[in-house]
């Protein structure tokens, strides 16, 4: 399922009707449904119970970047390792060139440190993620040195996609 899934189901996202109930359940199947009909771009910023998982740093990030010509999403993915901030491939725009990851409610969240510093970055990184770590505290401290970090790697990214992979030995 990490590399592709096939959905059948004689029910289309538009035939159930989330005013005639208020279950959980089928609120996330029609968003399944709609993400399966390729209705809505993978890995899209996701809300949580309505409200955006986004914090200030995250927005801060955020509208940094635009200003650098790059658009992000917040809160990318539908696991429990989501990306707080995941920059779109210009080039590509239903992928991410970058993911970066903050010490905010999710970094808090998971159980151990080795959850945190390990497990988030190794699953994502096998699911192909390019990954970044950035800490309020160096935001807050130094923005600017930060954000050229963010754009140094994004540029290094970007040759890296650009760069002809040599052939394999026979």
């Amino acid at each position: 399922a990490r590399c592709e899934m096939m959905v059948f189901s004689t029910l289309r996202f538009d035939q159930l009707d989330l005013n005639r109930t208020k279950a959980e359940g089928v609120a996330a199947l029609r968003k399944f449904l709609e993400y399966a009909e390729g209705r809505t771009r993978a890995l899209e910023a996701a809300e949580i119970n309505g409200q955006s998982d986004a914090d200030g740093i995250a927005r801060a990030i955020q509208a940094a970047l635009k200003e650098h010509g790059f658009e992000a999403d917040l809160n990318v993915g539908r696991s429990e390792y989501r990306i707080d901030i995941g920059i779109i491939d210009p080039a590509a725009p239903d992928t991410y060139l970058l993911g970066i990851l903050l010490d905010g409610p999710s970094y808090g969240a998971a159980k151990t440190t080795r959850d945190r510093e390990l497990a988030q970055i190794g699953v994502l990184q096998g699911l192909g993620w390019n990954i970044l770590r950035i800490w309020t505290m160096d935001w807050w401290d130094n923005s600017e040195k930060e954000l050229n970090r963010i754009v140094r790697h994004l540029q290094d990214v970007e040759k890296q996609a650009k760069t002809p992979k040599p052939a394999a030995a026979p």
